[in-house]
């Protein structure tokens, strides 16, 4: 592409010495016509044409040069062009498969979180009696707090009272258990 167009900056450079040239020669055939006319040489004439066809062909050579070179620098531009398109077209490949990627470990994720039906199915019937169990157990500690209660109202003797807390203190933590366990599921 460089190459390209620094010959068609030198096609340039020289159709602008030709138009010189071209501009010598318009002056020169000026002064020629104005010797002809004076002199009325006709040999010199003829050679002088002669000169100045073969000037106009070399001319006419270098703006067909020129006109290639331009052409050249067009499809320069084109080639430029199409890669910059290729460049964008290939960003796109690899945005889109980086989506594809991503899309791909969501599904994975997904697929990894699936869980067995019947095992699924068990870990709830496990739940549930556990949690007809806590609740057996809660009934239970609800009748054996109101027995503390009633103990520590009377003040009964201290192992009795020390016996019934502990009671009640597992009681209390079979039933945060219970809380925690409904919470998680």
């Amino acid at each position: 592409g460089k190459a390209a167009g620094e010959r068609v900056e030198g096609y340039e450079r020289q159709l602008a010495k030709v138009e010189q040239r071209l501009g010598s020669l318009q002056a020169a055939r000026e002064r020629l016509d104005a010797e002809v006319a004076a002199k009325a040489s006709r040999a010199c004439l003829d050679e002088q044409s002669e000169r100045l066809d073969g000037l106009a062909g070399d001319l006419c050579k270098q703006g067909k040069e020129l006109g290639d070179a331009l052409e050249t620098r067009a499809s320069v531009k084109q080639h430029a062009d199409l890669g910059n398109s290729l460049d964008g077209l290939q960003s796109k490949l690899a945005e889109f498969q980086k989506d594809l990627a991503a899309r791909l470990g969501e599904i994975d994720a997904t697929l990894a979180k699936k869980v067995d039906v019947v095992l699924f199915d068990q870990q709830a019937d496990r739940v549930q009696q556990r949690g007809e169990q806590l609740d057996s157990l809660e009934r239970r500690q609800t009748e054996q707090h109101g027995q503390v209660h009633e103990v520590l109202a009377t003040k009964a003797d201290k192992e009795e009272a020390e016996r019934h807390r502990q009671n009640h203190s597992d009681l209390s933590d079979v039933c945060a258990y219970r809380s925690d366990l409904a919470r998680v599921l």
